[in-house]
Order: structure tokens, then sequence, then C-alpha cells
């Protein structure tokens, strides 16, 4: 009985060498010669990888940051920024100053920056930081 099962394992081992299926039970995976670990890509050692997305978007796509209670000038429109959050901004778009009754609107930070830049807006009003 030990020949036969010692002849069982040789064949299973001689099939997964030669690229056949080995029987159940039997590992046919081997690790490759040459290849390396894989590389976790999210974190680099010796980088600083925490950005705050908030500062990223505004400070790279609108002329200054954003704030709450700015009001923008624009060639035929006016905006006020009414909340600001980490991601999105609500705001007001006008024709006209004081014009009653104006649905507020929402945005992300980053998109309202690129419109801001797009349409060379001005700051009329400061609002609170």
């Amino acid at each position: 009985m030990s020949a036969n099962s010692s002849d069982a394992e040789n064949s299973s081992l001689a099939a997964a060498e030669d690229g056949g299926t080995p029987e159940f039970g039997q590992h046919a995976l081997k690790p490759r010669l040459g290849a390396a670990p894989p590389v976790n890509k999210r974190r680099v050692p010796g980088v600083k990888n925490s950005v705050n997305r908030k500062d990223k978007a505004t400070s790279r796509n609108s002329p200054e940051a954003l704030a709450k209670g700015q009001l923008w000038e624009m060639k035929n429109a006016y905006i006020q920024i009414v909340e600001l959050g980490k991601l999105l901004i609500h705001y007001k778009m006008m024709k006209e100053l004081g014009q009653p009754r104006v649905r507020t609107q929402m945005s992300t930070i980053n998109t309202m920056g690129i419109y801001l830049k797009t349409n060379r807006a001005r700051l009329v009003t400061k609002g609170s930081t």
C-alpha cells in the first residue's frame, strides 16, 4: 500500500510540473522566481498624503478662498455664497442685486471655483471666514 501511495504522489507532482492538473489536495502553485512582492500604491513612505480637500480645491481654482456670505459679480449675474461645507457649496445666483425669491442651488467647491475663474468673477463683498 505504501508503494501505491508513493506512486500516486509522484504522478500528481509530475502532472503539476508538466502543466497538467494535480489531484485534489495537491498544491501546484509555486512562487515565481524574480517576482516582486505586491506593492501598496496608496502609502508611500516619507510622503505626506493628507491634504485638506477644501483648501486644495479653493486655493487652486478660485481667485480667492471661498467663504460664507461672499458676493461675486460677473458680467451678467451675481453669486452669493449661502453655506460652505467640506465638499459642497450652497449659493444663490441672481441677475440683479436684491432680487427677491431666489432659489438656493448647490454644487461642489471645485466646480464653483472653476466657474468663477472662467467667468472672471470679481469679489464685491467679503464674507466671514
